[in-house]
């Protein structure tokens, strides 16, 4: 390369960094400028007018900016609607209670909010046409972190018209009072949450919706809208009231609604769920489990049935839930090659050799311990009752008292039956027994002294128990169309009680002091 192009190459290079670096150097100092102006404010005074408020911080607050509330300040009384029209972060923990009539909240179309401890309160919009989101309404993108919606009147706890998000949070004790039956006044209307815009977004983790009640209108626990989208994971929906259909969701034509993780519809009235189709994997639960009939104990002292108490979030039982996950863990492993033979993989004459599962998907359900249990003799017999899918086992796994884990048992079937096989001769079935429907039932033994028994006295048994699916298929299931109601899921298994549902809601530790978790 001659001297001239070189010098040509690097003038072009110079001319191009002069035309550029102002641009850049520009940039910089509008996103510096950006930063500099978002700020952390505090609210001082749970009033509703004046500095300090939160009325006056919202108002004052540019996009961007953080709102903490000093910790004298555990309650904010509102004297009418609060608008929030700006994209704004608001720390807890507090909570926010309308006093005179009216929403609470309105987040509107400019802003991208993110909530995070907020107990919502006191919301009353009255009914009929635009009452809907008594608590909470919103047009904007909403996140929710750990927050509380209760006690809202004549429009619900909720209205989603946009995208929200809702994260540990719990929806209970809400009102609708539906309308007086035309299009304009039903729409959108329920006790719990409405998501009800066309295209609306809202997704629920770790959530639970309870004790909402909707009068004349679509829904007691939660209405899908038409071409809106719910997605829910983990989330429980139980004990809501419509006074027509819609107990506990009501989907609309063209709503999409999915439901995974061990999601639960259940006990709501007068059904759970109804109108469209929705989708549900294996781990959920829609309508009732069986009730306590289908389980017995024999061998214990006194008139009163052994009571559990759960063990769910405890070490052991995580150790549990991870070697299900891990298909190159032992107890996986056994799992695996007992499910095979349940399912009539083995070859007759070769009963240790396995034919390969098409895969398997073991979940556990519950966890429970049964504590300082007195014998009238050396053993104590647990007989479950569970229903028996065609492709899918139930198991219990007790604690070995040498602490070095969970063991499949050896249970004693007392009788198995498939899909649309009969029951035999003098069974009984369980409450949720239904015709034609695969039923096994069998025993298992805690000996006292024996490698189960936590507790070394003499005539005293202690010990643990884990109760776990394993199915060989793992697809998704479809709900179909109309209404859901109480009945027993054909996947139920009762472990000496029903199924604790209702986990506890974990509270975030105070994050105020550092500005919050930014997630």
């Amino acid at each position: 390369m001659n001297a001239v192009n070189e010098k040509t190459r690097y003038t072009k290079r110079g001319l191009l960094l002069r035309g550029i670096l102002p641009v850049f150097v520009a940039a910089a100092l509008l996103c510096f400028a950006g930063m500099a102006d978002a700020a952390r404010r505090t609210v001082t005074s749970g009033g509703d007018a004046g500095v300090g408020t939160l009325r006056y911080v919202v108002e004052n607050a540019v996009a961007g900016d953080t709102i903490v509330f000093h910790p004298s300040v555990t309650t904010v009384n509102l004297n009418s609607y609060l608008f929030v029209d700006k994209a704004l972060t608001i720390y807890g923990p507090v909570t926010i209670k309308q006093t005179a009539g009216g929403r609470v909240l309105h987040v509107k179309f400019q802003a991208d909010c993110t909530f995070t401890q907020l107990t919502i309160t006191g919301g009353n919009t009255g009914g009929g046409p635009g009452s809907k989101g008594a608590g909470v309404i919103n047009y904007a993108n909403l996140t929710m972190y750990d927050c509380t919606v209760s006690g809202n009147s004549g429009g619900g706890g909720i209205h989603n018209g946009r995208n929200m998000t809702l994260n540990n949070c719990v929806i209970m004790n809400n009102s609708s009072s539906g309308g007086d039956g035309n299009d304009d006044s039903l729409f959108g209307s329920a006790g719990g949450i409405g998501n009800s815009e066309f295209g609306s977004s809202l997704t629920m983790t770790d959530c639970v919706v309870v004790n909402n009640t909707c009068s004349n209108g679509l829904a007691g626990g939660i209405y899908n809208g038409d071409k809106a989208t719910l997605t829910m994971v983990r989330t429980t929906i139980y004990n809501n009231r419509n006074s027509c259909l819609g107990g506990g969701m009501y989907l609309s034509t063209r709503a999409t609604t999915t439901l995974t993780d061990h999601c639960a519809v259940y006990g709501n009235s007068p059904d759970n769920i109804c109108g469209a189709t929705y989708s549900a994997d294996y781990t959920c639960r829609i309508g009732n489990w069986p009730n306590k009939s289908a389980t017995k104990f024999l061998g214990y002292r006194g008139e009163k049935e052994p009571e559990p108490r759960s063990i769910v979030g405890d070490s052991d039982v995580a150790a549990v839930k991870s070697a299900l996950a891990n298909p190159q863990s032992a107890l996986y492993g056994v799992i695996e090659q007992t499910l095979a033979a349940d399912l009539g993989k083995t070859v007759p004459e070769k009963s240790t050799s396995l034919a390969q599962l098409a895969g398997m998907a073991a979940t556990l359900y519950d966890a429970n311990t049964f504590e300082d249990l007195a014998l009238t003799s050396t053993d104590l017999s647990v007989e479950y009752t569970a229903s028996w899918p065609e492709n899918a086992r139930y198991y219990a796994l007790f604690a070995r008292a040498d602490e070095s884990g969970y063991e499949l048992a050896e249970r004693g079937v007392q009788f198995e039956i498939k899909a649309g096989q009969s029951l035999p001769d003098g069974a009984t079935p369980p409450d949720f027994y239904e015709e034609g429907e695969g039923l096994m039932t069998w025993r298992n033994v805690v000996t006292d002294g024996g490698s189960f028994d936590l507790e070394p006295a003499p005539g005293i048994v202690t010990f643990r128990v884990c109760s776990v699916r394993a199915a060989e298929a793992p697809a998704a299931s479809s709900g179909g169309s109309g209404c859901s109601t109480d009945v027993a899921s054909p996947l139920a298994l009762l472990l000496a009680i029903p199924l604790l549902l209702l986990r506890k809601m974990q509270r975030k530790t105070h994050r105020t002091s550092q500005g919050g978790d930014q997630r």
